[in-house]
């Protein structure tokens, strides 16, 4: 398998983190809503990292569709699950301890992703992993024109359905169907021009700044698209898709002044092991919501703990690594503990 590796996705995925710890240290409305584009960029940069995939993996065997999935789900879920361990190991007791009542059922549906605590995310890219190889193909093959159609229909059929009450129908496919249609679009990234990306932008600010000022004159004060983010809705997919847009086709340009103030490699740390910082920043935004309600001191205290964790933690599973015989399982410890 190739090395290949484009750090432009790192960059991306790094800015779309930032924006994922920036809402959970709970900011004023004005940063809220600029950073309302991280999850589906997130989104985006794995579809553009599965095209990439896909690219390197020409003229070689293909993998079977079950082997894929495997691996994939492996990938995502046995962290998850790790880290779930560790966090109610330390968490559970210190609730008890200070009388706070544990609902062990909701603990139970974290494990199984049905939820909408933080790990609500990984259940996004699971279901987008099981059908992604149907998806890329599809997708592929069908001109862009068409695909944009297809994104218009689904997106109004979400807004109608985005209402619905049954939770299993919410959470397994509601909530997931825009995100997927971000991740179709990763997928094609590559067959749209800058100039189209400009226009794609201007058009969906546009329905963004409309919309928000039709909710101005509704509601007598601005609203933040992050409202109508569960499930993503026409107000806050538009914001997000010019966002996307814009930072799509500055991705070269913020990576060249990156390089320039020396903080390129750092950036690029984050950008590949998004995964666990996401799971460490977790308890840090805990205990700090609790304490503390400084916006700024939390985030610092949150993103640079949790990228240090993560960072130590890589440090010392590459010492573990070397001391491991089997092939096998140096694979599946790397996939696990650094991705």
């Amino acid at each position: 398998m190739s090395n290949y590796r484009d750090t432009t996705i790192d960059v991306l995925r790094c800015i779309a983190l930032l924006g994922i710890i920036i809402v959970h240290v709970r900011p004023d409305i004005f940063i809220l809503q600029l950073r309302n584009f991280d999850v589906p960029l997130m989104v985006f940069c794995s579809g553009v990292g599965c095209h990439i995939s896909h690219k390197t993996k020409i003229n070689k065997k293909s993998e079977s569709y079950i082997n894929y999935v495997k691996r994939r789900l492996f990938k995502l879920i046995i962290p998850c699950w790790i880290f779930l361990i560790f966090f109610h190991l330390f968490y559970i007791p210190l609730s008890l301890h200070i009388g706070e009542k544990i609902d062990f059922y909701n603990v139970f549906e974290r494990f199984l992703l049905y939820t909408d605590w933080y790990v609500w995310i990984i259940r996004v890219f699971s279901i987008i992993a099981i059908i992604s190889p149907l998806v890329y193909k599809f997708s592929r093959k069908k001109t862009i024109s068409s695909l944009l159609f297809s994104f218009i229909i689904i997106l109004i059929l979400t807004e109608y359905f985005a209402s619905i009450s049954n939770k299993r129908l919410w959470c397994y496919l509601i909530m997931n169907i825009p995100y997927l249609c971000f991740y179709i679009w990763g997928i094609n990234a590559d067959r749209i021009s800058q100039n189209k990306y400009y226009i794609i932008g201007i058009i969906t600010f546009t329905i963004f700044f409309l919309l928000s000022v039709h909710f101005y004159i509704q509601e007598g004060h601005f609203i933040d698209s992050n409202y109508y983010k569960y499930p993503p809705r026409i107000y806050y997919i538009s914001y997000a898709t010019f966002a996307i847009c814009i930072l799509w086709n500055s991705r070269n340009k913020i990576c060249i002044y990156l390089k320039k103030i020396n903080i390129d490699r750092i950036v690029s740390f984050i950008g590949s092991h998004t995964l666990w910082i996401y799971y460490w920043h977790i308890p840090f935004v805990i205990v700090l919501n609790y304490y503390c309600d400084i916006f700024i001191i939390k985030f610092c205290v949150v993103f640079i703990s949790a990228t240090f964790i993560t960072y130590i933690q890589t440090i010392l599973i590459d010492k573990l690594l070397l001391k491991i015989q089997n092939n096998t399982i140096q694979k599946y410890v790397k996939i696990i503990f650094i991705g």
